[in-house]
């Protein structure tokens, strides 16, 4: 334990001359417990005032740095000052007070050891010795208020006081020693208390006399992880968090880091933490966080957590357009598109890579290579032959106006479309199983880390399931993939069993299934299983809607099979239905066509009845009748009409009804005609080809392409699809070319 040196100040005045009050007499024999200051057998002459040398000599005690300086005294008494001789008890304490940028001068080269030090001035040393720095913390005028800032001074009217104070006395420079004990050094992690302790100036039981000594009762722990999106945490902490910067934390996953952009402090124990490269994998991430500091001052070197990152939300715009650019090596990338693309998307051509604004890459067959994933696909894997992805680059991918979609739509309407994606490869992880869920007494759901091979994951023999009590393994009868009523999905699988019986365990095993690149794939993944959800039960009915007095919609909780139009509807135990159809944009819902003679009436309440047997896409169907009241309006069915006719190629038009209409007018040729009109040309063109996509939509092949002009498609009445209404003859401008 080493004390204070004997030239540490000396206080020795009889405390009759001036009183003082008892806290800073009580604050002043705390600085001696804690060898700061020296008293005699007569006090601590708290009403003297302070010379400057006796302020340099106070500061370098409060570091801890008496005993060094003393001993390393020819390194420090030699200072730049022509009014400090080297000879002075003092010079060495001003030398190092300078050395270290705690004192400046007064001007003109001297020091002024003998005149006495003022209020600003002293707490600037103050300041100084705790690392902040003029001019750039603070300055002359705010000097007071960065002290009441940190907690140097406690006194209220410090937020406003700029007027310097010239009657200093030691009682002040105790008070201000005393308030800074409890005080953090700039940029650092301990208190100046817990420093003094460390630096071995004084011992934990006079830290522990005087309350001083702050024992860390509990570790800063990660109470909960919150992913928030890919690209945003919440930490949750056990305990009030004094701060968290990103310097702190480490985001990886399977050895690759997740760079950490900024770090927001929403309450004492809560941060927000933002990411520049995203979270977009369902496996698990690791989070490093060091150094934190508790609002008591104490440090938790380390802490490390686990949590579950999230798959990407794709925005799948309406239109044909790029959906995602996924770096899956340093020299491959998959893109997604929101429709199946043509065949001849593999063609290099095609394609355009760009870096910080200029061109990287002019697709060809000698630098790329471009591969649709599967007969129906809508991803497109694109492979550098001679170029490497730098991780820290961000690169652009731009793709012909003249890319195709299966159905013959031309991207983003014939005007191409672009992407920016980062060159890293942190957000690709590898291939694993995400989750398996007992669905029913006959279907496992089972969900994929990222998008999957169709043949390998729809393989039945890929699946088996184990019955624990007993030698009865079975492979899986029927696999699907799972499906919304609006939207597929390429990586969740619906997997088909015998029974799965209740109160019995099981274990599933997964095998041989690949992910859509055929890069990797699982490997006898297994996972328990344990019986005892509802038996499979088919489609329920959960809302039956009126749209107008010819026409309702039955809406279910799932998609339905092909053959749900075929299923018995009854109103008032009445045969309603002259027409049912599964409505083309989401299988979920079930289009009922009136009879003429049975159209609903406003404010009339009926009950729709739905025979037993109606199957969603799984073929569960279901066990018993579904009833359902609604109300009837009087609302008159709206006109057919044409939503849009687009230019999907330069010699393709994509027409868009507003309603489902008869097949066979999508496919009759004979009703449409094209006027074509540029300069002094006007001229009727007749289709070569019609192709029907949907109930809704038919596209027209022109024999050649049409680059300028203006063109009108003209349609002959067309039939809605329960044969009930005719169009009138139809005009509208094709829209969306070059």
């Amino acid at each position: 334990m080493k004390r204070c040196g004997t030239i540490l100040i000396a206080l020795f005045v009889l405390m009759s001359i001036m009183p003082v009050w008892a806290d800073v007499d009580y604050e002043a024999e705390v600085l001696h417990d804690l060898n700061l200051i020296e008293g005699t057998g007569n006090g601590f002459n708290l009403g003297a005032r302070l010379t400057r040398a006796e302020a340099a000599t106070f500061i370098v005690s409060v570091l801890g740095k008496t005993n060094h300086v003393l001993n390393n005294a020819d390194r420090y008494k030699n200072t730049v000052f022509s009014d400090v001789p080297a000879g002075e008890w003092y010079a060495p304490f001003v030398g190092y007070c300078k050395q270290n940028s705690i004192v400046a001068g007064t001007g003109g080269g001297k020091f002024e050891p003998g005149a006495y030090v003022s209020e600003k001035s002293f707490l600037t040393m103050l300041l100084q010795a705790l690392g902040y720095k003029a001019d750039l913390d603070y300055n002359w005028n705010s000097v007071y208020q960065k002290a009441y800032e940190i907690g140097v001074s406690d006194d209220i009217q410090d937020t406003v006081r700029t007027e310097d104070n010239f009657l200093y006395t030691r009682a002040d420079v105790v008070h201000a020693i005393y308030n800074s004990l409890d005080t953090r050094f700039k940029g650092k992690t301990l208190i100046l208390s817990e420093f003094l302790f460390r630096e071995h100036i004084c011992n934990k039981n006079m830290l522990r006399k005087h309350n001083l000594l702050k024992e860390d009762k509990k570790a800063s722990e990660s109470k909960k992880i919150n992913v928030i999106n890919e690209n945003t945490l919440e930490v949750v902490f056990n305990e009030p968090i004094y701060e968290l910067t990103a310097d702190q934390i480490s985001i990886f996953i399977n050895n690759r880091n997740i760079r950490v952009k900024s770090v927001n402090k929403k309450n004492d124990i809560t941060f927000e933490i933002i990411t520049d490269d995203s979270m977009n994998s369902s496996n698990k991430y690791t989070i490093e966080i060091k150094n934190i500091i508790d609002e008591d001052g104490f440090v938790t070197p380390s802490i490390k957590s686990e949590f579950q990152g999230v798959k990407k939300s794709l925005n799948i715009p309406k239109d044909f357009a790029i959906v995602s650019v996924t770096p899956i090596s340093n020299n491959q990338v998959d893109v997604r598109f929101s429709r199946e693309v043509d065949a001849n998307s593999k063609q290099p051509l095609l394609y355009k890579f760009g870096l910080a604004g200029g061109v990287l890459n002019e697709g060809n067959f000698q630098n790329l290579k471009a591969e649709v994933m599967g007969e129906k696909s809508s991803h497109v894997l694109i492979t550098f032959i001679d170029y490497k992805l730098n991780p820290e680059n961000n690169y652009t991918l731009y793709v012909r106006p003249d890319f195709m979609s299966a159905n013959g739509e031309r991207l983003k309407n014939g005007n191409g479309d672009q992407m920016d994606f980062s060159g890293s490869l942190a957000h690709f992880d590898n291939f694993t199983v995400d989750d398996v869920e007992l669905v029913d007494d006959h279907f496992v759901k089972v969900s994929f880390s990222r998008s999957v091979d169709e043949n390998t994951a729809l393989r039945s023999s890929n699946y088996t399931l184990s019955r624990m009590s007993r030698n009865d393994r079975r492979t899986a009868s029927d696999v699907y993939f799972y499906r919304d009523g609006k939207k597929t999905y390429d990586d969740v699988v619906m997997v088909r069993f015998s029974t799965i019986l209740e109160d019995e365990e099981y274990e599933i095993e997964i095998d041989d299934v690949k992910d859509i690149y055929q890069h990797q794939k699982i490997r006898r993944f297994t996972d328990d299983i344990y019986g005892g959800a509802d038996k499979a039960f088919g489609p329920e009915l959960i809302d039956v809607e009126a749209v107008n007095r010819s026409e309702i919609h039955l809406i279910f909780d799932q998609p339905l099979s092909k053959s749900a139009d075929n299923t018995t509807i009854k109103i008032d135990n009445k045969n309603y239905s002259s027409n049912q159809i599964l409505d083309p944009e989401d299988e979920s819902v079930l289009i009922v066509y009136l009879k003429k003679n049975l159209y609903l009436k406003e404010d009339e309440d009926y009950t729709l009845k739905v025979k037993r047997g109606i199957a969603d896409y799984l073929g569960r169907k279901t066990t018993e009748e579904q009833e359902m009241d609604f109300m009837g309006t009087d609302e008159q069915k709206p006109d057919i009409y044409v939503k849009e006719a687009v230019m999907s190629a330069p010699n393709k038009i994509q027409i868009t009804f507003s309603e489902p209409v008869k097949e066979s007018d999508l496919n009759d040729i004979d009703l449409y005609k094209v006027k074509y009109e540029t300069g002094s040309i006007d001229r009727t063109i007749f289709p070569v080809k019609i192709s029907p996509l949907s109930s809704t939509k038919t596209v027209l092949t022109l024999e050649s392409a049409y680059a300028d002009g203006n063109m009108v498609v003209e349609i002959k009445r067309v039939h809605s699809i329960s044969g009930q209404f005719t169009s009138k003859d139809l005009e509208v401008d094709v829209q969306n070319r070059d």
